[in-house]
């Protein structure tokens, strides 16, 4: 793990991390962590790949040696010994190779222990006021998502609204150029000409002042609509983000319950076994001073004593089937959904929304 800077420190005392932060930056390093435990594992698989090729080629380099030696012995050939001393040289170079991959082995396993030792011990920390917190940001940042699409929307009808080209002028200019046909055929038009030009002219400035406030208005409505598409783009990735943590946050929330619900277990138990040996006692005072070998309710009542298997047991081979004489194995399945809803239903209560 990285040491954190002076920088770090001083704000994490002037700014100290919510219990909500903490578990989101523990989220994030359980994550870094798996992905370097990933990285050591290719590692250590690279590197005995390597030296076992190596070894390969050192074994058939060897087998050149002793070829080569033996040649060099029988003739006592300069050429023979030179060929024995590169081929001593390369041996030596390919096992300084080995050497160096195995130490990697080594390097890349013991950065497996202490990742998987890290990982092992750290605990991301979800109570009901993180999964809370949670919710709530998650809930703000959709709320953020649903503003935005209402203003793009907007915006776009906007766009749509302005999409048109305002052409009053045109059918002036249709009935200017009657007038002047009719005038060029020696009708005397002059007035009319001179009052249509005048209201033609009058029609352009209001379709040029039209036009050009729609394709500003236009402009601006898909200036906004970029803006407001990057900001959603970007709260969208935010909310991908937080609920890629959910997971996480729900699983470490329900494993804490499991744990609590375990010490229970644990200590139930420890009182059953505190029972069953004081049967035993009982059976022993019996024997001495009863009437009997054994009070005897251990094999008649075991029925009654409804202690469940877990999932998957299996008995040890140390002690054959003796830690289930007094296990129900008629009841090995303890599973009523109606109380896992019950359960499901006090964090419901507690305003925590398990999807």
């Amino acid at each position: 793990m990285t040491e954190k800077t002076l920088i770090e420190k001083a704000k994490d005392v002037l700014s100290p991390a919510t219990p909500y932060e903490k578990s989101i930056n523990n989220i994030e390093r359980k994550e870094q962590l798996q992905a370097d435990l990933e990285t050591a594992r290719r590692k250590e698989s690279r590197a005995r790949n390597d030296a076992q090729r190596l070894l390969s080629r050192i074994q058939d380099k060897q087998n050149y040696v002793r070829g080569t030696k033996a040649a060099f012995e029988r003739s006592n050939n300069a050429d023979d010994g030179r060929k024995l001393e590169g081929l001593l040289k390369e041996k030596s170079n390919l096992e300084s190779q080995r050497e160096a991959e195995l130490l990697s082995v080594c390097s890349a396993l013991e950065e497996q222990e202490t990742l998987s030792g890290e990982l092992l011990s750290l605990r991301i920390g979800a109570n009901d006021k993180v999964l809370l917190d949670h919710q709530a940001k998650i809930a703000g940042i959709e709320a953020q998502i649903n503003r935005l699409t209402g203003l793009i929307t907007e915006q776009q009808t906007i766009i749509v609204a302005h999409d048109f080209s305002e052409n009053r002028a045109e059918e002036l200019r249709q009935q200017r150029q009657e007038i002047l046909t009719d005038i060029s055929l020696g009708d005397d038009k002059a007035e009319e000409l001179q009052a249509i030009t005048k209201e033609l002219a009058a029609a352009e400035k209001v379709d040029a002042k039209t036009n050009t406030a729609n394709a500003q208005a236009t402009q601006d409505a898909q200036a906004i609509v970029a803006g407001l598409s990057g900001r959603l783009s970007v709260e969208q990735t935010k909310l991908t983000l937080l609920k890629r943590n959910t997971p996480h946050l729900f699983g470490e929330y329900i494993r804490d319950m499991a744990l609590i619900e375990l010490e229970a277990y644990k200590k139930a138990s420890n009182n059953i076994i505190g029972i069953v040996e004081r049967i035993n006692h009982l059976d022993s005072l019996m024997e001495v001073h009863g009437d009997e070998a054994t009070t005897g309710v251990l094999n008649f009542d075991r029925w009654e004593m409804k202690l469940p298997r877990f999932k998957d047991m299996v008995s040890l081979s140390s002690t054959q089937d003796s830690e289930h004489y007094y296990v129900d194995f008629n009841n090995h399945t303890v599973f009523d959904p109606a109380g896992a809803e019950a359960i499901k239903s006090a964090v419901i209560k507690k305003g925590i929304i398990l999807g």
